[in-house]
């Protein structure tokens, strides 16, 4: 941790502080890049009982945005989907945050985000794989 500098590091606390916006760093330490419609999915899963429509606002609108800001992920606009890549700038603070990820795991806090991502195909809890249909199914929130 001493190759960082302190604003460097006060900025990643300050991400980390935001459960949303840690969640999302979280998914990036076993893969470089996911759609806004995972990150969204898995931010539900995590949320428990939070529609998903909200937080794709709130991603779309604030989370991946501030992240982008500060130099975390690059959000590339596609004709059918958008993808979310964490940047060098993630690759600096990944040990902090992964650290973090273990604390809140060992304190039961969330689902460990390595439970989420399956491959590359989005699972939730016990490999239930998520789909459009079946998010309509379960009754289009979770």
């Amino acid at each position: 941790m001493s190759d960082h500098s302190g604003s460097e590091l006060d900025t990643v606390y300050e991400l980390l502080s935001s459960s949303r916006c840690r969640h999302l760093m979280y998914s990036f330490l076993d893969g470089d890049a996911a759609s806004v419609v995972e990150l969204t999915q898995q931010v539900a899963e995590w949320e428990q009982g939070v529609e998903t429509e909200p937080i794709a606002m709130s991603l779309h609108h604030q989370q991946l945005p501030r992240l982008a800001d500060h130099g975390m992920v690059e959000v590339e606009y596609g004709e059918k989907e958008d993808t979310v890549r964490a940047t060098a700038g993630f690759e600096r603070v990944q040990e902090v945050v992964a650290q973090v990820s273990a604390v809140e795991e060992e304190d039961g806090g969330a689902s460990s985000p390595r439970e989420f991502f399956d491959g590359d195909e989005a699972v939730i809890g016990h490999g239930e794989e998520i789909t459009a249909e079946s998010n309509l199914e379960s009754g289009g929130g979770r």
